[in-house]
């Protein structure tokens, strides 16, 4: 696709061009304004921000619009996610309305379609994006394109304080931090094992690995292993970022679980993240896993924001 800067031709006065290093913090801006105006209160990152640019060219892979200022108000982006393409788009709370997250989808759609087909395509070339329940106008190009909303994911968070309760661990298991390099196999079974569902994707050891030991934000001693003899029985995967702490997996192997080892790995860590002066964690979790929505609201945990995950499988996209 051409990056260069282009003149909207609706008579809005914006402009487009791709993204370079130096736009990073524009884009943070303007995606925690979204954050707050859908839930309240930021959700994104820096560190998030500079990892979805990691997968991809920003210069030719990621669409910003800007007003006659010029701010920026728009933000697209196309990139690989979990074997799919993965649609990012946000606008400007004041832009919502107009033709310009239309316009930001149509760009996606085409600048998909320039791409090569990716190695590890599931069901034949699918398509996801996320977009928060109350976006509405989201919801509805999304649909007119042919994707349909497949599953929710709710985002959970636990006030810390002084009276986070004790870990307390079955006869015979104990916890030890993460050996890079040597359990991460181990670990990635386990999940993939706790995690199995009907209709869930199975995730390959390779995609794990990209996805969860980034070298910029992995603290092994966040990673904490509940091991019942010899065997990896539990894992606690988290990070900490500026913001909160965040459990990114929990799961215990089927086995054993019902003996309280989750339990105990959510507490040990909510401890960790107390005594590095965090007041507050978070999770997510897909609304297909019920199980594990009661878990975490039995831990005291409550839902802050939900996001609709829209998925197109191995259609061409509706231009319409």
């Amino acid at each position: 696709m051409n990056s260069r800067a282009s003149r909207d031709d609706t008579g809005s006065g914006l402009s487009y061009r791709g993204a370079r290093p130096a736009d990073l913090q524009a884009v943070l801006q303007l995606l925690v304004r979204c954050d707050v105006l859908e839930s309240g209160e930021p959700a994104t990152s820096r560190e998030d921000v500079q990892y979805e640019w990691s997968l991809l060219q920003p210069e030719q892979d990621v669409r910003l619009a800007f007003d006659r200022v010029p701010a920026l108000v728009g933000y697209a982006a196309v990139f690989p996610w979990a074997g799919m393409r993965r649609y990012e788009m946000r606008v400007d709370p004041a832009w919502r309305e107009s033709a310009l997250p239309r316009g930001l989808w149509e760009w996606c759609e085409e600048h998909a379609r320039s791409l090569p087909a990716l190695e590890s395509d599931v069901a034949g070339g699918a398509t996801v994006t996320y977009l928060s329940h109350v976006d509405w106008q989201g919801a509805q190009i999304a649909e007119a394109a042919g994707f349909q909303a497949e599953r929710m994911h709710l985002n959970f968070r636990a006030r810390l304080d002084q009276g986070i309760p004790s870990a307390h661990w079955p006869k015979g298991v104990t916890v030890r931090e993460f050996n890079p390099g040597e359990d991460d196999p181990g670990i990635h079974r386990l999940i993939e094992e706790s995690f199995n569902r009907p209709g869930r994707q199975p995730v390959s050891f390779e995609a794990w690995k990209s996805f969860m030991l980034r070298a910029d934000i992995l603290d092994p001693s966040l990673w904490f292993l509940a091991v019942g003899g010899s065997r990896l029985v539990g894992a606690c995967l988290c990070f900490q970022y500026p913001e909160e702490g965040w459990v990114r997996q929990l799961g215990v192997s089927p086995e054993w679980q019902g003996r309280g080892i989750g339990e105990a790995l959510l507490r040990h860590a909510f401890l960790a993240f107390w005594r590095r002066g965090y007041t507050n964690v978070g999770l997510s979790v897909a609304s297909d896993n019920p199980k594990a929505r009661g878990f975490y609201e039995r831990q005291g945990m409550r839902c802050l924001r939900q996001y609709v995950e829209y998925v197109r499988r191995g259609e061409a996209a509706n231009p319409g």
